[in-house]
């Protein structure tokens, strides 16, 4: 419950200075900022009181903002805490909190700019489902038919600039309501001076406590939306190492065909110069040798050179292997029979009579 409400312009000025009074009393019990400085401020720049709590030790004050929403300041006047409750663009309904505000300039700096953020506070979450938008613009004529759909008799309100309270009545011939506050109190107010019920105003402590748990709650939501973010960009990103993988296969086999189609090339220049050198030597031979059967079946197109004394024949191949019949001399036969792989080959043989002979490695 509100321990104090504003009733009418008329009694304002009296509230105004007993409140002022007591404001200044209470400095030595570690007010920070001064209720009757914070009233003076506030009327200054436009807004008007709303709500008054010794015991939460709070007081409000309201104006219509940007396309009339509902601005509301609650300061905590022994902390410094200023709570600016107004719409946010993507979180809707919340409540500022700015911390430690020890001078007029910064508190007017609020008042003034109610999003203007000192680096001092914390926000906290939705604190309604309402947006407790103006239903009215100064000057507009409401009609009986409206005042009944949108604010019935039994209904709750709330009287701009004065308190919550109930509507008794209909619209009567001079276009007023009649309100029963909620110390008792009845009024007749002018239909564009009702709003929406404006929620209790909570103790710094127990806002903060809630602010905490809204965190908490909010915390989970914040990490699944983070995973699902995170799932979106791995899938991103294993579609990207799956097209890099592709790719790199693709360079892959690319620079294998290009690998095997230059040792194609180089086999078939190497095949060719074979061809080409072979064609020099020739390929056939004729002639009568003794073991004439054994040099036929030794002879083919990879003899390099072939020696004949007449009654021995030998002959070298292109790998560097080599052939022979019997007769042939025993120091050349020891020569190439006992030498290591990892020598030179020979690479020209000729042998003659009298068993002499000429070998090339």
């Amino acid at each position: 419950m509100r321990s104090t409400k504003q009733c009418n312009p008329r009694i304002m000025q009296g509230v105004a200075s007993i409140a002022s009074v007591a404001s200044v009393a209470s400095v030595a019990d570690g007010v920070v900022l001064p209720v009757a400085i914070i009233r003076r401020v506030a009327r200054e720049e436009g807004l008007s009181e709303c709500y008054f709590n010794e015991t939460s030790r709070v007081i409000s004050f309201a104006r219509a903002g940007e396309s009339f929403e509902r601005v509301r300041f609650n300061v905590y006047y022994t902390t410094g805490t200023v709570g600016t409750c107004l719409n946010h663009p993507r979180q809707g309904r919340t409540q500022l909190f700015r911390r430690n505000v020890r001078t007029l300039e910064d508190l007017r700096e609020i008042f003034q700019k109610p999003r203007v953020h000192t680096g001092k506070g914390y926000q906290r979450r939705p604190i309604d489902s309402h947006s407790h938008q103006h239903c009215h613009e100064e000057g507009r004529s409401l009609s009986p038919l409206w005042i009944k759909k949108n604010f019935p008799v039994g209904s709750r309100a709330y009287v701009r600039g004065y308190s919550n309270c109930t509507i008794q009545s209909g619209m009567d011939n001079g276009g007023k309501v009649k309100v029963l506050y909620d110390d008792g109190s009845s009024y007749r107010a002018k239909p564009t001076m009702l709003e929406e019920v404006m929620e209790e105003i909570l103790d710094e402590e127990t806002a903060a406590k809630q602010q905490l748990q809204s965190l908490e709650a909010e915390r989970s939501q914040i990490d699944q939306q983070i995973q699902e973010a995170k799932g979106i960009l791995n899938h991103f990103e294993e579609k990207r190492r799956l097209e890099e993988a592709k790719r790199l296969e693709k360079k892959r086999l690319a620079e294998e065909r290009e690998e095997q189609e230059a040792k194609r090339q180089q086999v078939a220049r190497l095949v060719a110069a074979i061809d080409s050198e072979r064609a020099k030597r020739g390929t056939l031979f004729s002639g009568f040798v003794d073991q004439a059967d054994f040099v036929s079946k030794q002879f083919d197109e990879t003899v390099t050179v072939i020696s004949t004394s007449g009654n021995a024949t030998i002959l070298l191949y292109e790998g560097g292997s080599w052939a022979c019949t019997s007769g042939i001399t025993k120091l050349l036969h020891n020569k190439l029979n006992g030498r290591q792989r990892t020598l030179p080959k020979p690479t020209y043989v000729a042998i003659g009579s009298m068993d002499r002979y000429y070998i090339r490695f």
